[in-house]
């Protein structure tokens, strides 16, 4: 936009943060889509009829787990990139991190973990699909549930060790990158303490890297291999914004590269080639894409102008505003629906069986829309409440305005 610079348009208002909100809903929505489609419909292997027509939209589905490796960049940004804020100004306190960070994620994923306890333990109770909920169904996700259903599973995944001594609560899957994200979020700052300014005296210095050492250890080759991926965000907050405005078409044209690289990762993926002896599926393509996101958002970051009020812009904002409610919510309601309607074997494509799976989808969506509305857009709220109530060092030295994150 002529004659406004970066430093005129606050961050939050400017075009390079809606298409940031845009990724992030898309993002969960193509988690969501590739679960609802395992969970209803065929492989594109059994796929007879519209053929060419399923292709697209099969290749959409497919990309459930690039895009998380796209949310763990983005929260590499959001959350990393605050805690430079904080270290650069001399303001760090992790009292105060830990708090945004728990409330944050304890807002949404506790009622998770009961919905869809709740979820599961009806479709079991039901009988709906005993086959399905005993992890004998066709649908490529759904474990033993029942025996993922436990006391010990669920404090586990509340105090986010799922994959590292438990499993993801019951049919929930989608779980496993919360305990990354988690494991993470104490990563990053103690090597940034450790390696910035933050811890003069050698005694913290050392209490820092003994702590990160720790937790790599204690996390696991699973976890600590992906966190490269994370720290690509990171980097992303670290440098300077681009100093030039990409025009729109030139913009256009680096989406469109990087959308078909993103899914040429997941048809690679599931296909199972490999290309120079690396694996799609592995955690080195993951990295690698987590670098091409990188760039991505790197290149979206420079629109600076300010943002119009437009209906695609709500939409995005919208959307991401719940994202991570559908994301943590979403898998034991599909899982649920899958053993209502298909049980054991999944619907071919056919015009009526689409309609009824887009209505499921839609039902889900509100679904996940409404336990948002009592939870996630609540979470400013009652972390401001807390600090004010618990930790009122913390909260005096709180800004004004808050991250979303």
């Amino acid at each position: 936009m002529p004659g406004v610079t970066q430093a005129s348009v606050p961050f939050s208002a400017t075009v390079a943060s809606v298409l940031l909100d845009a990724v992030r809903a898309v993002s969960a929505v193509l988690v969501l889509i590739s679960h609802w489609r395992n969970a209803f419909f065929v492989d594109f292997a059994d796929v007879h009829s519209f053929r060419t027509v399923a292709l697209i939209p099969y290749i959409i589905a497919g990309a459930g787990h690039q895009a998380v490796i796209i949310f763990f960049v983005l929260s590499g940004y959001l959350v990393g990139g605050t805690t430079l804020r904080s270290l650069r100004k001399g303001e760090w306190s992790w009292k105060r991190y830990l708090t945004h960070r728990l409330v944050r994620l304890w807002m949404v994923l506790i009622p998770a973990l009961l919905l869809g306890l709740l979820w599961d333990t009806i479709g079991i109770r039901m009988s709906l699909s005993p086959e399905l909920y005993a992890g004998r169904g066709s649908d490529h996700m759904t474990p033993d549930v029942a025996s993922a259903l436990t006391l010990k599973t669920f404090l586990g995944n509340a105090l986010f060790l799922q994959t590292i001594s438990v499993k993801p609560l019951g049919s929930n899957g989608a779980l496993w990158s919360l305990a990354n994200e988690w494991w993470y979020y104490l990563l990053f700052p103690l090597a940034a303490c450790a390696f910035g300014t933050a811890y003069k005296r050698r005694t913290s210095l050392a209490i820092s890297l003994a702590l990160f050492c720790g937790i790599v250890w204690f996390a696991g080759k699973d976890i600590v291999i992906l966190f490269p991926v994370w720290l690509f965000g990171a980097l992303l907050a670290a440098i300077p914004r681009p100093r030039f405005e990409l025009r729109t078409l030139f913009l256009c044209g680096i989406t469109l590269l990087y959308l078909a690289t993103f899914f040429g990762f997941s048809l690679l993926a599931h296909s199972g080639k490999d290309i120079g002896g690396i694996q799609f599926s592995s955690p080195i393509a993951d990295i690698f894409l987590g670098a091409l996101t990188f760039l991505f958002l790197w290149a979206l970051l420079s629109k600076s102008g300010r943002a119009a009020n437009t209906m695609l812009q709500r939409t995005a904002r919208g959307t991401a505003q719940f994202s991570y409610t559908l994301y943590v919510t979403h898998l034991p309601l599909v899982i649920f629906f899958e053993a209502t309607f298909v049980r054991q074997s999944r619907w071919t494509l056919t015009p009526t069986h689409l309609l009824a799976a887009l209505a499921v989808l839609a039902a889900v969506v509100g679904y996940s829309w409404s336990v948002a509305a009592l939870t996630e857009r609540k979470t400013n709220t009652i972390r401001g409440w807390i600090e004010k109530t618990f930790l009122p060092e913390v909260e005096k030295n709180v800004p004004a305005a808050r991250v979303r994150n």
